[in-house]
């Protein structure tokens, strides 16, 4: 088989040819999906359950075309507002306003509040009010919680929820406060 037979001369020997390993069993598209979906997982950085981070994926997948608005997730720390104290021990003060929603009153070591004016001690414990912010509208309200203390805005009482204009003057016990927004119509995170 190694000589030609026409001139005896000696034939060339074929090189090897290297046979191809076989194809691997290829994924099902399930196994590839499961895959994909714990490698972002895993990229977010996710650090909860990641049965509970796919549960959450999968029903965000169901809303097909729906939006999902949630008001309380602006970024932290993005300042909104002020309240300025303009009389009291808190004269001059400036309470930053951060979160969408923001109680007012009188804090203690069982009734946490936002803004606290704890020295006022004609505010009762707890949450007398709350500060409202609107992202989508670019609104302020403030609305009472139903605590013992009275709030009033531009000497109203607050019954309803109240929409704040810049320069609003707030009363809660003996404690009067400025509004001054940052977040308006002008501009806004």
């Amino acid at each position: 088989d190694n000589f030609c037979f026409n001139c005896g001369a000696p034939r060339p020997v074929a090189a090897a040819v290297p046979v191809p390993a076989p194809a691997p069993v290829s994924e099902t598209a399930a196994e590839a999906e499961e895959k994909s979906l714990d490698e972002a997982i895993s990229d977010a950085g996710f650090t909860g359950s990641l049965e509970a981070a796919k549960e959450e994926i999968a029903a965000e997948d169901d809303d097909e075309g729906a939006t999902l608005i949630i008001f309380d997730e602006l970024a932290d720390e993005m300042t909104l507002g002020w309240l300025v104290a303009a009389n009291t021990d808190f004269k001059g003060r400036i309470f930053t306003v951060k979160d969408t929603k923001s109680t007012i009153g009188r804090g203690d070591a069982e009734h946490a509040v936002v803004i606290d004016l704890r020295t006022d001690r004609t505010i009762s414990r707890g949450s007398q009010a709350v500060l409202i912010y609107d992202p989508m509208n670019k609104k302020f309200f403030i609305q009472s919680t139903g605590g013992k203390t009275q709030v009033y805005v531009n000497r109203q009482m607050v019954i309803d929820p109240v929409e704040l204009a810049a320069y609003d003057r707030i009363i809660i016990g003996s404690t009067e406060l400025v509004f001054v927004p940052l977040c308006c119509d002008k501009f806004s995170w």
